[in-house]
């Protein structure tokens, strides 16, 4: 039987990161005055489009070198 690696939390995540993007493309603080909230709100869901990127070269590299093998491989290229 085969092992199955399930990253719960990274899948939560990337559900939350969805939001995020959703919410950097409708931009519902448009007429916020609070230029405090508006930062915070800026640098938190400016983190979403990161995050997908690392999270997918995470998952990619998983498969790819199997787990554990990064460094014999990179060793004997």
């Amino acid at each position: 039987m085969e092992k199955s690696n399930n990253y719960n939390s990274i899948d939560l995540f990337k559900l939350i990161m969805a939001i995020c993007v959703v919410a950097i493309h409708t931009n519902p603080l448009y007429s916020c005055d609070n230029k405090t909230t508006v930062s915070i709100y800026n640098t938190v869901v400016g983190v979403a489009n990161p995050f997908f990127f690392l999270s997918s070269g995470f998952l990619i590299g998983k498969k790819y070198f199997g787990g554990g093998k990064i460094t014999t491989t990179f060793c004997s290229i």
